[in-house]
């Protein structure tokens, strides 16, 4: 492989990955502050770190490595470099964003079950006798 063919593809998955970015940068900005909301000790600064470095790494990495595995050798120009390229790394970002959306969706059950329920179960039961109407 010539430089100009990995730059090709190097730049290609870089752009997808950018625009899974801008995409979900504000939704997972969020989502990292609801994940990252836990008063116990130490355990939010360490989640934090966690969490910004997981989204950061995938949205990087993922749409590069589908990229540099699949993009076949045999490529006649850049061409169709520049299109297998961008194929394989749209099937990277997909699966980043399905990955994201797993890992969010288990923190967030992991965390629901961890708090307490303190509402009362009676205090939304409808009652249970029947009014009788006038004729």
């Amino acid at each position: 492989m010539n430089a100009l063919t990995v730059l090709t593809m190097s730049a290609s998955a870089l752009a997808v990955s950018a625009a899974c970015w801008l995409l979900l940068g504000i939704p997972l900005r969020r989502a990292l502050e609801f994940l990252c909301n836990d008063n116990r000790e130490g355990i939010k600064e360490i989640s934090g770190l966690f969490w910004q470095r997981l989204y950061l790494g995938l949205t990087l990495f993922l749409p590069l490595l589908f990229v540099l595995l699949f993009v076949p050798e045999s490529a006649e120009n850049q061409g169709e470099v520049l299109l297998y390229s961008l194929r394989w790394s749209m099937i990277g970002g997909v699966g980043l964003l399905l990955l994201i959306a797993c890992l969010v969706r288990r923190q967030v059950r992991d965390l629901q079950s961890t708090v307490p329920n303190t509402t009362p179960q009676t205090a939304y039961r409808l009652p249970t006798h029947h009014h009788q109407t006038r004729q």
